[in-house]
């Protein structure tokens, strides 16, 4: 049986303006009722308290937006550390300490070669320089930079460590130690062993003022062999 096809007779008759008659057809179509208007309300709006908040107002936007003042850039040497006097200090190895007396001297064959009574020779050979273009931490963007290639070559009986292999480039008479540059050009220290017979290559750059001053590249393998010190010729732009 279908429901909702059905409508009541009364209401029919309610929606046409005419009186309730009990006899109306049953098949008649249905007719939806008129749907009264809303009303509108007369209620008056309820008036706010004297005792209410405050309601606070947006502050108005400044008619001139500050702007930051850029810093000055950094005025950067290049050095990282100070040594006292001219002397660089004794870079601290682990294991037993070795007197300086007891180092094996490096004989200086050329401006850019040191050799070894035991077979071990380092050489030095010049890099290149440029201008730091890498930004962020870390970084001194716009500072110059010197790259050196240092060869080590083993004819001793025993490996060397590589780790132990200590690097750094002197500024001036003063001696004073500059900073090294990672990231901006691929450079790494030694690192492992190098066994008897073997050779290997790392390069090190350094940051450095402008103009530059007198340059020394030091060398310090290991507790068993004396610093190497090599003179570093100035490079014209």
């Amino acid at each position: 049986m279908t429901l909702g096809g059905c409508t009541s007779p009364s209401l029919q008759a309610e929606s046409n303006g005419e009186t309730n008659n009990a006899g109306g057809s049953e098949g008649a179509p249905s007719q939806t009722p008129h749907s009264s208007k809303p009303s509108e309300s007369t209620s008056n709006p309820t008036a706010t308290p004297k005792d209410a908040a405050q309601q606070l107002k947006a502050s108005a936007q400044p008619t001139v937006e500050p702007k930051p003042t850029p810093s000055a850039s950094a005025d950067f040497g290049g050095v990282a550390y100070e040594a006292s006097g001219k002397e660089l200090p004794q870079v601290a190895r682990s294991g037993k300490a070795v007197k300086a007396a007891d180092r094996l001297s490096p004989k200086m064959g050329s401006e850019s070669e040191a050799d070894y009574s035991d077979g071990v020779n380092i050489r030095v050979a010049d890099g290149g320089k440029g201008t730091v273009k890498s930004e962020g931490s870390g970084f001194f963007t716009g500072a110059g930079y010197r790259v050196f290639e240092i060869t080590l070559d083993n004819n001793s009986t025993s490996a060397l460590d590589l780790n132990s292999v200590v690097v750094t480039l002197l500024l001036g008479d003063d001696k004073q130690i500059a900073m090294p540059l990672y990231g901006e050009i691929e450079a790494y220290d030694f690192a492992g062993s190098l066994d008897s017979g073997d050779h290997t290559s790392s390069k090190y750059a350094f940051i450095i003022p402008s103009p530059e001053d007198d340059l020394s590249l030091n060398v310090d393998l290991d507790k068993v062999h004396a610093p190497a010190t090599f003179s570093v010729k100035s490079v014209k732009k």
